[in-house]
């Protein structure tokens, strides 16, 4: 999630308590093997472990490189896209994999922001195999929204952007047990709104709406006019906080002192493999794989 989010701790000054939190139940062994993965020095280890994971599980994979800019310092960034099927029509599933780089030069965990989203994405790829879409599912693994989202706005400059009909991204999907969900002013038609609210009920979820959603990739493919959500979870409580201090800002009603943990988690020292709740992760993955075959049915293509 890039740093703007992050100024909104301006509102105030020392964070609230951490709120009980009540997961749902699942199969989730598999999370914290993988994500421990992520766990690395530099975003070039991360782009490895990215990689490796991938080609550990046979899921083919290319690497859209882009040229580096003034924001990233000249340095070039790499991102990582799967495709699934070869539908006349796309879907995107993303997240971000580049984890903010401290004064110190090294990366922080960013097991939350965002190494939760990419494992989650990488579980879902391979139950979309198995799935058979109408559509074809583009999954892209985005570098170097931490510096402003230019890996999701140089892919969507490489690409044929009339082929997609909606996209979904995830972001900070370590913990809590509240999903929230916003950045869709793009979706004019409000399909992407529909079919999420529809795997909420089915799911019988905890789903917030956002009019004012924290920036992530999300932004890109707005302002490119592509349906989009961004798909993030929080603790009940926290998730509530931060519809407040999104919607309402100074005029929140919030006491002085009392905001969301992810304000002070994200983008320090303290965004590490003790944050995660792996039933988290476990359920950014299985709605990942819901809302893309929701969405392949409500863009309705001809049966294959």
């Amino acid at each position: 999630m890039i740093k703007p989010l992050v100024a909104l701790t301006a509102l105030t000054l020392l964070a609230a308590p951490a709120a009980a939190q009540t997961t749902t139940s699942g199969d989730s062994a598999w999370v914290t093997p993988m994500l421990q993965r992520m766990v690395q020095p530099d975003n070039a280890r991360r782009l490895e472990a990215l990689k490796a994971m991938l080609k550990e599980k046979g899921i083919a994979f290319t690497v859209a490189d882009f040229p580096g800019s003034p924001d990233s310092q000249g340095v070039p960034g790499h991102n990582v896209v799967v495709t699934i099927g070869d539908g006349p029509r796309d879907l995107v599933l993303g997240a971000h994999y580049d984890a903010v780089i401290q004064e110190n030069g090294k990366a922080v965990d960013g097991v939350v922001d965002n190494g939760a989203s990419v494992v989650a994405l990488v579980q879902a790829i391979e139950a979309l195999q198995g799935y058979g879409p109408r559509h074809r599912v583009v999954v892209v693994f985005f570098d170097q929204e931490e510096l402003g989202l230019l890996g999701s706005k140089a892919w969507l400059a490489q690409v044929d952007r009339s082929r997609i009909d909606a996209a979904v991204i995830f972001d900070v999907d370590a913990y809590g047990d509240s999903v929230i969900y916003g950045g869709m002013k793009s979706d004019t038609r409000g399909v992407v709104r529909g079919v999420v609210q529809g795997v909420c009920t089915r799911k019988a979820l905890d789903c917030i709406r956002f009019d004012n959603f924290p920036p992530s990739d999300d932004q890109s493919f707005a302002v490119a006019g592509i349906p989009v959500v961004s798909i993030g979870q929080q603790p009940a409580v926290d998730a509530h906080q931060l519809w407040l201090l999104m919607h309402k800002g100074r005029d929140s009603g919030l006491a002085q002192g009392v905001m969301p943990r992810v304000f002070t988690l994200i983008h320090t020292p303290d965004d590490n493999m003790g944050a995660v709740e792996a039933p988290a992760v476990n359920r950014a993955f299985e709605m990942a794989f819901e809302l893309i075959r929701e969405l392949d049915e409500a863009y309705a293509l001809p049966s294959r």
